[in-house]
């Protein structure tokens, strides 16, 4: 019987994937039962992937951990959507009358459902995670509505047009504050899919030069390994388009993931490609190299505080 990764759900215990020998082989996703659901000695409830193939049974998991915790939902008379809601519901909501609590709010107004859901989107300044986790309790046509209006409204002009009017409201507003607008990297002209630098951030590639030179980053590396590094973030900058740092997300490791599995590419290889990415981003958030910095900051910011790309969140593609 082998166990693998485990997941945490904020309402109810743990759920692990496991193989299990005397089932052929297969995987099941098992939870522990709230502990008003325990039947004697039976506390947990486990359902079959039907696979004992690892990467299936992994792509299947969150669909049938879904599906246990709706179980579990209608057995306890319990609405995770309006829990969710208040989990997170506006200060600014709790103090009127008739919107202190999502379940009134969603009675008061029609369409009410996709409105506390907008409301949801705006106090968490377009927080996604959260906001995901709402489309789950909508029906087709609430999350056509939903997603339409937190959607911005394609700009219809093409990205050089755009690139320019963003760059003159970053100098006006410089110019504004009484300071000479901040010298920006040159802007690669070989980028596979065009991009809008909403901040002057530089790209993967214009990065690049400087964290190759920087010695005690590459102190303890081999001239191989530093050479193997650099030229898989070229491949990255090809394979995703030459981002600006401040715009690489983690659904851009489950791009470059997929794209080498579906190649036949090895796990570990997978690994070494998002690690690479993930050691730069390290590096781009931590270094005070000049260029590196935001420097239209007063005092001078990192580009990024925050890395969200990680190798655990491949590790099982």
């Amino acid at each position: 019987m082998g166990t693998t990764l485990v997941l945490q759900h904020p309402k109810y215990n743990k759920t692990k994937l496991i193989q299990i020998s005397s089932k052929g082989d297969k995987f099941y996703v098992v939870g522990t039962r709230p502990v008003e659901l325990y039947e004697g000695k039976t506390k947990q409830d486990r359902l079959s992937t039907g696979t004992s193939d690892e990467r299936k049974a992994h792509r299947m998991w969150d669909k049938l951990e879904a599906q246990l915790y709706s179980k579990w939902d209608k057995q306890l008379n319990r609405d995770p959507f309006i829990e969710l809601l208040r989990e997170h519901w506006p200060n600014n909501l709790i103090e009127l009358e008739g919107n202190d609590d999502p379940a009134n709010f969603i009675s008061k107004y029609k369409g009410g459902k996709v409105l506390a859901c907008e409301q949801i989107w705006l106090s968490t300044d377009g927080n996604m995670t959260v906001v995901n986790e709402l489309f789950k309790h909508l029906d087709y046509y609430e999350a056509l509505e939903l997603r339409d209006r937190i959607t911005p409204k394609t700009n219809p002009y093409p990205i050089n047009i755009q690139q320019q009017e963003m760059n003159d409201l970053r100098e006006f507003i410089t110019e504004l504050d009484g300071e000479a607008p901040a010298s920006q990297p040159k802007q690669n002209k070989e980028k596979s899919e065009p991009v809008l630098n909403k901040t002057g951030c530089p790209t993967i590639l214009e990065m690049l030069p400087l964290y190759e030179q920087d010695t005690t980053r590459w102190k303890d590396v081999t001239i191989k390994e530093k050479r193997t590094s650099t030229s898989k973030l070229k491949n990255i900058a090809a394979l995703l388009g030459d981002l600006p740092i401040d715009q690489i997300r983690s659904h851009h490791a489950t791009i470059i993931a997929r794209t080498l599995d579906e190649d036949g590419n090895a796990k570990s290889t997978i690994s070494k490609w998002v690690r690479s990415l993930k050691l730069m981003l390290d590096w781009s958030k931590s270094t005070d190299t000049a260029i590196a910095r935001n420097l239209t900051k007063q005092p001078p910011e990192n580009w990024i505080d925050h890395n969200f790309i990680t190798v655990k969140d491949v590790s099982n593609y």
